[in-house]
């Protein structure tokens, strides 16, 4: 009696008239969407094998190498005693990244659906930013955690590790971010199936030779300019260099790859 005594108390004694909490909708909706955006993207990839295995090949590569450097002990022994797999680790993982052919086709992937997207209420800077996060949570993640563990196995140096996590992240991002600034110039939307538009457009085939290149590159300019230098000192620099080409990227899409998003019809 007691119990309902107070409850019924608490009840009458109740005002009603009090303040209340004001919900934001705005910011829940602006994520919502982004978020919507990313899953769709997933939902893409995933929904048919063919194109989950063409457009991210290099992360299933990331995945086995490990396990493959844990089985195969003896050689895991005798390359950890070579001086440079502090460099050789993160720009095998980036050239990986570089097999991940998921921005260089994602914009063609919309094909005669590319009007309705435009049509979403989301800026076209979203739209493109949530092609390059699904880019980075399939690629960038098993990449990260692929490095650290040939790091950890092949008892590279920490402060060589650390910077070759940051010269990979910013490797992989810049492959991600010119696949999506070539999609954007070379874009296929009269495709009669998917696969197609991912395996056989011009845009994936110049995205794959130019990442391959990039690549070779900074294996290049080792041998050419880097023997002098320590491996941690290399990849300072070509931590620079990419983070500098990364911010480039990015300028250029949300400046001038919005606006030729605009034009898709």
């Amino acid at each position: 009696a007691f119990v309902l005594d107070r409850s019924f108390v608490s009840i009458i004694t109740t005002k009603r008239s009090g303040a209340k909490n004001k919900y934001k909708e705005k910011s829940v909706k602006s994520a919502s969407a982004f978020s919507a955006l990313v899953r769709k993207e997933c939902m893409r990839l995933f929904k048919n094998a063919m194109i989950c295995i063409n457009c991210m090949l290099g992360s299933f590569f990331m995945i086995a190498l490990p396990i493959l450097a844990l089985v195969n002990k003896e050689t895991l022994g005798m390359l950890s005693s070579f001086s440079q797999m502090g460099l050789i680790i993160p720009l095998l993982i980036g050239a990986l990244g570089g097999m991940n052919i998921i921005t260089s086709s994602s914009i063609s992937l919309e094909g005669k659906g590319i009007a309705t997207l435009r049509s979403y209420p989301v800026s076209p800077w979203a739209v493109l930013l949530s092609k390059l996060a699904t880019y980075g949570l399939l690629t960038a993640v098993p990449a990260f955690v692929c490095t650290v563990l040939l790091c950890v196995m092949f008892a590279v140096p920490i402060w060589t590790s650390v910077l070759g996590v940051l010269a990979m992240l910013a490797l992989v991002i810049l492959f991600g971010a010119s696949g999506l600034i070539i999609n954007l110039k070379l874009p296929t939307f009269d495709w009669t199936s998917e696969l197609v538009a991912v395996k056989q457009s011009v845009s994936t085939l110049t995205s794959m030779f130019l990442n391959i290149g990039v690549s070779a590159l900074f294996i290049g300019a080792y041998f050419a300019f880097g023997k002098d230098m320590s491996v941690t000192a290399f990849l300072g620099i070509c931590t620079g260099v990419l983070a500098l080409a990364d911010i480039g990227a990015f300028v250029w899409l949300k400046k001038r790859g919005t606006g030729i998003f605009t034009k898709f019809h």
